[in-house]
């Protein structure tokens, strides 16, 4: 990226015959470089080749145990043999790595290294997926001191952050919390592959349960609205533990996506309000309002009483 720049500062300084002695030493810079695009499918066929590489009894082995599971996720069925080549690696972790704009594709080589290295003496899970997917390069983003220097990232850390720390305080139901962290992970990665991080752009419920091929343990069956209908408990309880702090939905698309300038809910606030009120304070409430509404000036009938004459 820094060639380009150069490259580009390039056409600039010819324009002026005071630097024209810099332009042999450019070009000679410039015609040992070459720009390459690095597609997803190219990233897809080194990563399966190089470091997931396996014969093929480990395939069917895979195989195997992955057609267990496509009863719950989308098109896990058509795209299986995909899963194979890159398991234990989800094929979104590449599709959303690439349009991280701060990651060069290099970089995916070595975190999916280190993300096997982490792994390569634990079992295959026998009632779980096991599929990595790209809300665990959260960490890796958050724990790189370097990317602080970028206001955008510093901003989604520090409300990533927030967010991470009311979830694990004060999350109403235990079994759950490992989705909503993994939720959470999942847009906060996301929120770094929009190229402006207010666009009102996220993942849908279903987008989160089949893209990270979210799994909870004992489900008692294996089907895919099930699992569609605990994703969306997750997420209102998530937004209801958290205030509606950071986190917004879209009606018009069905979309999660962190808002970082959302730090007060107003309706979120207003719902947890009402759940506690008795009958006879929320009539009272509601008397209250129509009142208003109507404009009236007449008196209570009976003092104390929402009653008036007509």
């Amino acid at each position: 990226s820094r060639l380009r720049v150069i490259f580009g500062m390039q056409e600039k300084l010819f324009e002026n015959p005071n630097f024209s002695f810099v332009s042999m030493t450019l070009n000679r810079v410039k015609d040992r470089f070459e720009q390459v695009i690095i597609r997803k499918e190219d990233t897809a066929y080194v990563v399966s080749e190089r470091i997931l590489k396996k014969n093929s009894e480990q395939k069917a082995k895979i195989r195997e145990h992955l057609q267990k599971f496509c009863s719950l996720y989308t098109n896990m069925s058509e795209q299986l043999e995909e899963y194979v080549e890159l398991f234990p690696i989800h094929p979104a972790y590449i599709d959303v790595f690439n349009k991280i704009y701060i990651i060069e594709n290099r970089h995916i080589l070595k975190n999916i290294s280190e993300i096997i290295r982490n792994i390569l003496d634990e079992e295959v899970p026998e009632a779980a997926p096991g599929i990595i997917s790209f809300d665990s390069y959260w960490p890796f983003i958050k724990d790189n001191y370097s990317y602080r220097a970028d206001v955008n990232i510093k901003e989604v850390v520090e409300k990533s952050g927030l967010l991470e720390d009311i979830i694990n305080r004060s999350f109403p139901k235990k079994l759950y919390k490992p989705l909503a962290l993994q939720i959470i992970h999942a847009l906060s990665v996301h929120r770094l592959t929009t190229g402006d991080i207010s666009i009102r752009s996220g993942l849908t419920s279903e987008n989160l349960r089949d893209d990270l091929c979210l799994y909870l343990d004992g489900m008692p069956e294996l089907d895919s609205e099930f699992l569609q209908s605990i994703v969306q408990q997750v997420l209102k309880d998530t937004m209801t533990t958290v205030s509606g702090q950071f986190i917004e939905y879209n009606e018009d698309n069905g979309q999660y996506f962190l808002d970082l300038q959302k730090d007060i809910d107003f309706d979120e606030k207003i719902t947890q309000k009402a759940a506690i009120l008795d009958d006879s304070n929320l009539n009272r409430y509601f008397f209250d309002v129509v009142y208003y509404c109507l404009e009236w000036d007449q008196s209570e009938h009976v003092t104390n009483f929402k009653i008036y004459e007509h």
